[in-house]
C-alpha cells in the first residue's frame, strides 16, 4: 500500500487506505469525517498524486472555486429547474462531441462537499454516465469519490423540489439516492481532530454533532461562554449567526461608524466568468480601521482563507493590513479563474483550461459571518449570535466547531437544546454504516 507523503498523515491508517484506494483501484469511495479531521488536506494530496483522467466537481460555486473545480450543474449542463420539471429534461440534455469524448474517457469524479447535494443529482449524474458511456455499470464504470460531511450543512432545496423529491426518494440527502446504496460499498470515516486538541470541547463538539449532548454539559458549555464573555473582549472576535441578515447589518453598521472616506475596489473580468460562483466582491468597499477577513490561501503572502485584521492604510493598487498576529501584509489583487475540462486531441491528456478570469482584492468585511459561510474556516476566537435560534440540522455544530479553543468562544445568549438538532435520518445513516 503507497502511503501519502505527508507529515500529519504518517500514522492515519484511515487517511493512508483511502489515498491507496483511490490512487491504486477503481473502487469508489465516500470519505466523511468531522470537521478538522483533515478532508480537504488529503482530498489535495490526492489530486496532486493520482495519475487518473480525473474531474473534480462541487455542488456550489464557491465550493467548486476552493478545489479548482466545477459546479455539478456547469460539467454535466443539468438545469438548474430539472426536478420541477418531473425530470424530463434529463432526456434533453445534449452535449457537443468533445464533451462526449471527455465524458468517455473519465476514470475518477471527485465531488467535495457532497452533503450539499441532494439525492436526485447523484441519480441524474449515474443515469447521464450509464447513457453516455454506453455501460450498464453504477456510474457508468466512472470511480467516485465523494468526499463531505452530512451533519454539517444539508442540502439546500425549495419547498416544491422537497414534495417532488419525497415522492419518489426516501430522503433528500445524497445517501438516499439509488446509486448511493448499489453503488457506493466503501465507507471511510476520518477521526483525528486536528483543528482542536482539547479532549473536553472534541467531546462537547461530537455530541453537538451528534445530538446527545446531557443537560449537564449544556450547563457547563454556558459557565464557560458566560466567563469567556468576562475576559474577552467580543467585539475582536468575528460574530458567527446563523441569519444572513445580521451578518450583513453588522458589516455595515460597523463601516458606517468608521470616520473617514470610503474606497471602493470594482472587480475586474476577462472572458467567461460567473461571477455568482466566487466568493469576493463585485464591489468592496472599505475604509481605514475596517475589520477584513482574507478569502483567500496565499502562504507566499502570509495569509490564508479566514485571516482576519484591520486595514492600515488604503491606495489604488495595494491595501496594507495588520492580522491578528500582527503581520503587515501588502495586499495585493488575487485572481479566480474559471475552468473548462477538455483532452488534449494531439497527447490524449486531460487538460483544465482557463476559460475566464476575475480579479479582486482577497478581502470582505470581517465583523461577522453566516455559519454556511464559515464552514471549512478555524478562527483563534469567535463571538456567537444565536438570538434567533438555529433553522437547520447541524448549524450549531459547525459554528462552535470553527474555533480551535473552547476558552476563546463567547455568545450572545446560552445556547439551547433546541439550537442544537440533528435530523434523525442522519444518526440512522451513520449507525447504519458502522
Amino acid at each position: 500500500m503507497k502511503n501519502i507523503n505527508i507529515k500529519i498523515f504518517k500514522d492515519n491508517i484511515i487517511a493512508n487506505k483511502v489515498y491507496d484506494i483511490i490512487l491504486n483501484t477503481n473502487k469508489s469511495l465516500f470519505l466523511t469525517g468531522k470537521a478538522g479531521t483533515g478532508k480537504s488536506t488529503l482530498l489535495k494530496c490526492i489530486l496532486k498524486d493520482v495519475k487518473k483522467k480525473f474531474i473534480v466537481l462541487a455542488p456550489t460555486g464557491v465550493a467548486a472555486k476552493n478545489v479548482e473545480g466545477l459546479t455539478i450543474h456547469s460539467f454535466f449542463k443539468i438545469p438548474y429547474h430539472l426536478i420541477t420539471s418531473n425530470f424530463k429534461l434529463v432526456n434533453e440534455i445534449v452535449y457537443k462531441t468533445e464533451e462526449l469524448l471527455l465524458i468517455r474517457e473519465l476514470e475518477l469524479i471527485v465531488i467535495d462537499e457532497v452533503s450539499m447535494m441532494n439525492s436526485v443529482m447523484l441519480d441524474v449524474i449515474d443515469r447521464l454516465l450509464r447513457k453516455h458511456r454506453n455501460s450498464l455499470k453504477p456510474f457508468g464504470g466512472v470511480q467516485i469519490l465523494l468526499i463531505g460531511d452530512p451533519l454539517q450543512l444539508p442540502p439546500i432545496v425549495k419547498d416544491e423540489e422537497l414534495r417532488i423529491i419525497k415522492n419518489h426518494w426516501d430522503s433528500v440527502y445524497f445517501f438516499d439516492s439509488k446509486c448511493f446504496k448499489n453503488a457506493i460499498k466503501n465507507i471511510f470515516e476520518l477521526t483525528i481532530c486536528y483543528r482542536q486538541n482539547d479532549s473536553f470541547f472534541i467531546n462537547i463538539l461530537d455530541g453537538m454533532r451528534t445530538n446527545t449532548l446531557a443537560d449537564n454539559e449544556f450547563e457547563i458549555l454556558n459557565r464557560i461562554c458566560k466567563e469567556n464573555n468576562e475576559t474577552i473582549n467580543s467585539n475582536k472576535s468575528i460574530l458567527i449567526t446563523p441569519h444572513n441578515k445580521i451578518a450583513r447589518f453588522e458589516n455595515q453598521n460597523r463601516l458606517n461608524k468608521i470616520k473617514g472616506k470610503t474606497f471602493e475596489y470594482i472587480s475586474l473580468e476577462a472572458g467567461t466568468f460567473n461571477k455568482n460562483d466566487c466568493n469576493a466582491e463585485v464591489l468592496l468597499k472599505l475604509k481605514t480601521g475596517s475589520k477584513v477577513m482574507f478569502i483567500k490561501n496565499n502562504k507566499f503572502r502570509g495569509y490564508t482563507n479566514g485571516t482576519l485584521g484591520i486595514v492600515e492604510e488604503l491606495y489604488e493598487d495595494v491595501i496594507v493590513v495588520r492580522t491578528e498576529d500582527n503581520a503587515i501584509i501588502n495586499v495585493l489583487r488575487e485572481e479566480w479563474i474559471e475552468y473548462k475540462y477538455g483532452i488534449n486531441l494531439i497527447t490524449g491528456e486531460f487538460e483544465k483550461n482557463e476559460i475566464g478570469i476575475f480579479s479582486q482584492f482577497p478581502l470582505k468585511l470581517g465583523w461577522a459571518i453566516t455559519v454556511n459561510k464559515s464552514q471549512g474556516l478555524t478562527f483563534d476566537s469567535i463571538h456567537l449570535d444565536f438570538r434567533w435560534g438555529a433553522f437547520s440540522t447541524g448549524q450549531t455544530y459547525v459554528a462552535f466547531s470553527r474555533c480551535k479553543s473552547i476558552e476563546k468562544i463567547t455568545t450572545s445568549t446560552p445556547i439551547l437544546k433546541k439550537d442544537v438538532f440533528v435530523d434523525p435520518r442522519l444518526i440512522n445513516f451513520y449507525k447504519s454504516i458502522y
